[in-house]
């Protein structure tokens, strides 16, 4: 595959060579790190230019501005058979500055471990990205996005078309945004996972896409974040989309998952399972409140799922959670199902996901479309559809939501 740009480094200089597609190269002075574009930027020798696949962003360190480029990505397939899509596998970092000699030891070593860490948080295979798709927005999200264009919108920018919820390198790009001319390098980066295959339906030829996306509110590790924010939002929330393509039609499945939306946490400890504590002085009805009324604004009917079960400190979560939701039930387009997943699909017995499957509210829902982005398709696009908010402790293993078909 072949590069977005070269990087080449010069005592004075830092020079972005973009491909003719890009429109504009760059040029960073490392004396005053001041950024701008440029057309013709000076020539250089191959044999020291670096390959880059996109700019990640810039970050201040210890000695100043460092540049985060894309030097080694994976291939994931094409979306749709037009939109490249690359998991990111590794990055070059390159300090502004060209010396290093003005700082104290101590800052030295700072500035060596701050690089060390960078370097290995981006390329451990989270991060995935495509120079001319939105993989933070859904399908539906997209669509609609052209209705607010008014049917231009291949003329947004990518950064500007990206839900901020998963754009995870959005604060690495405010020294290219506040440049429109390299408001074309500020490429959305997601966390995640993205898997894209082609399948056979009826012989028909089509693609099956997978995309998880993480948020960047509320991430952290397991034990050490949990529950709920003031704001609403709720610890390892994560979107899942499975887009299936068949010639000219799209089905878009869209389903989220989250920590119990309560305040509560589960502090590391010599257990196995740590002990689940419940805050008994926060304000757990209002910010579910506000987590529920984020979704139904976003999906409509809401279907919150409750896999945990019944172990004491689930138990508890759930006979909160429980309550909650039912006080929820006036205010917000909310159904509420609880599904022991441990018990009932223990010892492998994964037919017994029928039981869950044939539950109320489980459907099916089909919206026909025409094959642009048209008038037609833009209305249906605004129409609610449901969407399972799964609240667990721990992920299940399986994937299952309603449909939304745009084409």
């Amino acid at each position: 595959m072949d590069p977005a740009m070269y990087m080449v480094v010069t005592s004075s200089h830092i020079y972005l060579h973009c491909r003719a597609e890009i429109g504009v190269h760059v040029s960073i002075d490392r004396s005053n790190h001041n950024i701008k574009p440029t057309r013709r930027p000076p020539t250089y020798d191959p044999s020291s230019a670096v390959p880059l696949f996109g700019i990640l962003g810039t970050i201040n360190l210890v000695n100043g501005p460092c540049l985060i480029g894309i030097d080694g990505v994976r291939a994931v397939g094409a979306l749709k058979g037009t939109h490249a899509v690359f998991q990111i596998t590794s990055t070059r970092l390159q300090p502004f500055s060209a010396t290093t000699a003005h700082l104290t030891p101590d800052e030295a070593t700072s500035q060596a471990h701050c690089l060390d860490l960078l370097a290995s948080i981006t390329s451990d295979g989270d991060f995935y990205f495509s120079h001319t798709y939105d993989l933070s927005s859904s399908v539906q999200q997209q669509a609609l996005m052209w209705q607010t264009a008014g049917g231009s919108g291949s003329r947004i920018a990518l950064d500007e078309m990206a839900d901020p919820r998963f754009y995870w390198n959005r604060s690495l790009h405010k020294s290219l945004i506040a440049k429109p001319e390299l408001r074309v390098l500020a490429v959305p980066v997601i966390m995640g996972f993205v898997h894209i295959e082609a399948v056979n339906i009826n012989g028909k030829p089509c693609q099956y896409c997978l995309i998880s996306r993480r948020a960047t509110a509320r991430a952290g590790t397991r034990f050490f974040k949990r529950g709920i924010d003031e704001q609403g939002h709720v610890a390892n929330y994560v979107e899942t989309e499975q887009i299936v393509s068949c010639g000219s039609l799209v089905s878009s499945h869209v389903q989220v998952r989250g920590s119990f939306p309560l305040f509560w946490s589960q502090t590391p400890s010599f257990k196995y399972t740590p002990t689940i504590a419940i805050s008994r002085t926060r304000d757990h009805f209002h910010a579910a409140k506000r987590h529920f009324n984020d979704l139904s604004l976003r999906f409509g009917e809401v279907l919150a799922l409750n896999l945990a079960g019944h172990k004491k400190g689930e138990w508890q979560l759930c006979e909160r959670y429980e309550a909650i939701a039912n006080q929820l039930k006036s205010d917000v387009n909310l159904r509420y199902l609880h599904f022991d997943f441990h018990k009932e699909c223990s010892r492998m017995r994964w037919h017994r996901l029928s039981l869950l499957m044939t539950s109320p509210g489980l459907t099916y829902c089909r919206r026909q479309c025409s094959n642009q982005f048209s008038s037609n398709r833009r209305q249906r696009a605004q129409k609610s559809s449901d969407v399972f908010c799964i609240h667990f402790p721990h992920p299940p293993r399986f994937h299952f939501c309603n449909d939304s078909e745009l084409s």
